[in-house]
């Protein structure tokens, strides 16, 4: 009933605003506000396809731009477009494999995959909507954000103990970090909060430069510090370094004599993990605040320390042979051609997108998505490269918080809570390239003005 009732104030809003306002500000209205401020949990299941209040804002949303707005810069296809379209396919070819397929397998795949990507491809009309649209983004942002301070520091959820919304990690040591509760507001992990942050966190930097400029409220100069106070009480270690790269990345990007030292020490850290891994696994236990007790486990005969940092390493070692057995198209999305026999309990929750997706859809799956990661940043690369373009600045932070997430989900799987998130930038990446009229050919020296 909550569900239907929330469905229903959100249409009308959606309608509402893009009476009034415009059928874009009606995208831009539903959709943040179902992203920021409405519970990523609620979900009703027809069939085989799930319907969430994000699905109802994004329907609802497409509707009103496909009949009221114009759509020029959609004519024509990108990779980032027809990888998308590929990665369904692929997905829909494992369940057929694997015995799941149903024919609504088909829609609820694009509704997870397509869906949020279509929403970004058709967010922005015009170049003037990146200002525009932060109207739509700035007050849900910020209620977001005060609300997930608050929560760290009451050690309470008003929602959740409402609606009696549980979850297992809260009640322990793991909900807790830095003295703090983990806050999650209306997400079902503190993590995914966490990395959903960082991929708003450009759109709050680029409200903070509008904010500076004078053409926008005073207070959005601050929006950015409580994006990242609100990724600080998320108590998730990858979302924080993801947020300072975020933040510092842009920096980097604009001073030439920057980027080589700092190339240089992203390929040492990288380095340094590799090398010593038992090491790294110690520094974040450490940044954890110690919570993470160790125990000693058995695998293959000998005896190892687990914690739940060192959990994402040990889980590749745990899925060795079911990685050198999967076929081309997986074990499917529920794994369900897999033999959980000889998988300890505590190892069937595979905190690793890339090892998650790698056994879910093969090895086309992994370098499907690394494609569609790999030319997400190349649409924003474009746009940053153009001469004078008014979105540059944004799109190098987008850049970065795509950059920074993308490497970072090998400590996460790829959950809808941020991941739908992640597929809009993508989709939001397509289009601004196709709205920033390039030069034919592409100054690599050109500077991004600050």
């Amino acid at each position: 009933m909550l569900f239907l009732m929330l469905s229903i104030c959100l249409i009308g809003w959606t309608l509402s605003q893009s009476a009034t306002r415009g059928a874009r500000a009606g995208l831009w209205s539903g959709w943040m506000i179902a992203l920021l401020l409405l519970p990523s949990w609620f979900l009703v299941r027809i069939g085989a396809v799930g319907i969430d209040l994000r699905s109802v804002a994004a329907g609802v949303g497409l509707a009103c731009v496909a009949l009221f707005a114009k759509r020029d810069h959609l004519r024509g296809f990108l990779a980032s477009d027809w990888l998308v379209a590929a990665i369904v396919t692929l997905q829909i070819a494992s369940e057929y494999q694997v015995g799941n397929f149903v024919p609504l397998t088909v829609v609820e795949t694009a509704r997870v995959w397509s869906l949020p990507y279509l929403v970004g491809r058709c967010f922005f009309g015009s170049v003037r909507d990146a200002r525009r649209s932060i109207r739509a983004f700035a007050l849900p942002m910020a209620a977001l954000a005060l609300y997930a301070t608050a929560e760290a520091a009451t050690a309470s959820n008003p929602f959740h103990d409402l609606l009696g919304k549980m979850t297992a990690f809260a009640s322990d040591e793991t909900g807790y970090r830095w003295g703090l509760k983990r806050a999650q507001v209306f997400l079902e992990h503190p993590i995914y909060l966490g990395f959903m942050l960082v991929l708003f966190l450009p759109w709050s930097l680029h409200a903070r430069r509008l904010a500076i400029q004078g053409t926008c409220p005073h207070w959005w100069r601050f929006l950015p510090w409580l994006t990242m106070a609100a990724v600080m009480a998320s108590g998730s270690r990858g979302p924080l370094i993801a947020g300072l790269a975020t933040i510092v990345g842009p920096f980097i990007v604009a001073r030439r004599r920057l980027r080589i030292p700092a190339m240089i020490a992203t390929v040492a850290c990288v380095g340094a993990f590799v090398a010593f891994q038992e090491s790294t696994v110690d520094a974040l236990t450490m940044l954890a605040g110690g919570t993470d007790e160790a125990v000693l486990i058995t695998i293959d005969g000998r005896e190892v320390e687990y914690t739940g940092t060192s959990h994402r390493i040990l889980q590749v070692e745990i899925y060795d042979s079911a990685l050198v057995t999967v076929g081309p198209f997986g074990y499917g999305s529920k794994l369900s051609a897999l033999d959980f026999d000889d998988i300890p309990e505590r190892f069937r929750s595979i905190d690793c997108h890339y090892l998650l997706f790698y056994l879910q859809y093969g090895l086309g799956g992994i370098l499907l998505f690394l494609l569609l990661a790999g030319s997400t940043l190349v649409n924003l690369l474009h746009v940053v490269r153009a001469r004078g373009s008014p979105l540059a600045e944004f799109a190098t932070s987008l850049a970065c918080a795509m950059a920074s997430v993308t490497v970072l989900l090998v400590s996460v799987w790829f959950s809808p809570d941020f991941g739908t998130v992640w597929l809009f930038t993508a989709g939001l990446a397509a289009t601004m390239r196709s709205l920033t009229k390039l030069p034919l050919t592409i100054d690599l020296h050109h500077e991004v003005q600050q």
